[in-house]
């Protein structure tokens, strides 16, 4: 009876614990790819958010965003790169010199120019040798209107420009080079990648790299209980 008492404690206490992320959908973990498709498409009229938690050993930038952690575009059905074209506006997170970069271009393929106001944003700050939590919310929710929040380790940052495509948004590609001889994270650094629908709140954020310690937690407490429980 005492055992069972304390496995229903146990599964409450996981319980409560899967109430801290059920907004989130797991995709894995993902080192890099030309094409690393999160199964997040956000059409006119919807929201979806994307977020990476990763640990790099070290970080390299470029001014110009030409290495980037993530990228995202409005591609047309059927194409799965950027330099395929059918996409209008090119998303990009990036990083330099201790910050997040991030940009809107107006071309899905290499080059084109910024539709931020004010160009390229530099902001927050990416960590080495600690996690790192990086979530993109996209907002197509308002006729005519993109808002896009950038949520760096705590920092947040919205930007918006005009909805003009009927493409969908979704990632092509993760931790990739144009322009260098070195991605910004080191090969073999790992992404865990977490989608959602709407855009994600503060708590949705800060819970990302809380589930898995907070299961091994009361996990562990139950285990001690019972232990005690037997002796």
């Amino acid at each position: 009876m005492k055992r069972m008492m304390v496995l229903a404690a146990a599964i409450c206490a996981a319980g409560m614990v899967s109430a801290v992320s059920t907004n989130w959908t797991s995709y894995g973990t993902h080192t890099k790819g030309n094409y690393a498709d999160s199964g997040l498409n956000i059409g006119k009229g919807e929201a979806g958010t994307i977020a990476l938690v990763f640990t790099p050993s070290s970080l390299t930038g470029d001014a110009n965003g030409a290495k980037y952690l993530m990228m995202f575009g409005a591609q047309a059905e059927g194409t799965t790169d950027a330099s395929q074209g059918g996409s209008l506006n090119r998303v990009q997170l990036a990083y330099n010199n201790g910050a997040l970069l991030f940009n809107v271009l107006n071309t899905g393929a290499q080059g084109g120019t910024s539709v931020l106001e004010g160009g390229m944003q530099s902001f927050g700050e990416l960590y080495t040798g600690k996690e790192n939590v990086l979530a993109l919310s996209i907002d197509r929710t308002t006729e005519g209107t993109i808002a896009f929040t950038v949520t760096v380790n705590g920092t947040k940052k919205t930007f918006s420009i005009t909805d003009d495509t009927e493409n969908a948004y979704r990632i092509f590609s993760l931790n990739q080079n144009y322009g260098g001889s070195s991605n910004v994270a080191p090969e073999g650094t790992t992404f865990d990648i977490y989608t959602m629908s709407g855009v994600a709140t503060a708590e949705d954020i800060a819970s990302l790299p809380e589930p898995t310690a907070l299961a091994l937690l009361a996990l562990g407490v139950a285990g001690l209980a019972l232990r005690r429980r037997v002796a």
